[in-house]
C-alpha cells in the first residue's frame, strides 16, 4: 500500500490526477534512452492511497528517450530536453488517458475501432486540428497526418490525452501501442508487448485513468502526488 495523499496535496496535484482512480507510471532509467518499466496503481477514491496492481512490465519510450511535454517545460532541469514535434522523444509529464483503440471490435468503454480515413491523427502544426484524431475529410490537402488504420503497431492501444501546443510545436499523437521488439524505441509513444497492451487497454478504459511518463527520480517534482 502506498502512503495516503492528503486533501491539500491532492488539490495541488496536476489536474490529470484529480478524480483519477487508476494510474500508469512509466519510468525511463535514462532520459536519453528508450528503455523503461511500466507499473500500474489503483485507488478507491481521490483521497485514498494508491495500491500497486499488476506488477512491473517492460516497456519502451521514444527512440531518443524522453523530453518534457508542453505543460511541464518548467520542470526541466539543466540539460533535460523539451518536447518538439518529430524529435523521437516521448513527452515527460502527467496526462489523462484517452480512448482505447484497435483494429478489431471491442466492448472497451469509448473504444475506437480504427477505419481508413476515419481515424487520422494530425501531426502538422499548420493545421488547427494539430494533435487531434479526425476524419481525413476534415483536413486540408498537404497536411501531414498519421493514418492510424495503416499502422500495424496500432492494432491495439490507448490514446494519451497529450495537449497539443502548436505555437511551441510541442509534439502530437501520443499513444500506448504494440512495440516492434523489446528495447526498440518509438517515434514518441510508449510501447509494450501486445498482450500487455490489450490488458492495459481494458484496465485503463474501465475507470478514470492517468499516466505519468517520467525519467528516474523525477516523481519528486510532484510532491505528494504520485506513488
Amino acid at each position: 500500500m502506498i502512503d495516503n495523499v492528503a486533501a491539500g496535496q491532492e488539490a495541488s496535484c496536476p489536474q490529470p490526477l484529480v478524480g483519477a482512480t487508476r494510474l500508469i507510471v512509466v519510468t525511463a532509467a535514462d532520459i536519453n534512452a528508450p528503455g523503461a518499466l511500466l507499473a500500474t496503481y489503483e485507488r478507491s477514491s481521490a483521497d485514498a492511497p494508491w495500491t500497486s496492481v499488476g506488477g512491473l512490465r517492460e516497456a519502451v519510450v521514444g527512440l531518443k528517450g524522453l523530453a518534457w511535454g508542453g505543460p511541464w517545460r518548467h520542470l526541466a532541469r539543466d540539460g533535460e530536453p523539451l518536447k518538439q514535434e518529430g524529435d523521437r522523444r516521448s513527452p515527460a509529464g502527467i496526462y489523462r488517458m484517452g480512448a482505447p483503440f484497435g483494429f478489431e471490435a471491442s466492448s472497451d468503454a469509448g473504444y475506437l475501432q480504427l477505419a481508413t480515413d476515419q481515424h487520422i491523427c494530425v501531426e502538422d502544426v499548420r493545421s488547427d486540428l494539430y494533435g487531434q484524431i479526425v476524419k481525413r475529410s476534415a483536413i486540408a490537402p498537404g497536411i501531414k497526418f498519421d493514418q492510424m488504420r495503416a499502422e500495424p503497431l496500432y492494432r491495439t492501444g490507448l490514446v494519451v490525452d497529450y495537449p497539443a501546443d502548436r505555437e511551441r510545436k510541442a509534439g502530437s499523437c501520443i499513444f500506448i501501442h504494440v512495440w516492434r521488439k523489446p528495447g526498440q524505441g518509438t517515434a514518441g509513444c510508449v510501447a509494450l508487448e501486445e498482450t500487455n497492451v490489450t490488458e492495459l487497454r481494458a484496465w485503463a478504459s474501465a475507470a478514470p485513468s492517468a499516466i505519468a511518463i517520467l525519467p528516474a527520480g523525477a516523481a519528486e517534482r510532484f510532491p505528494g502526488c504520485l506513488p
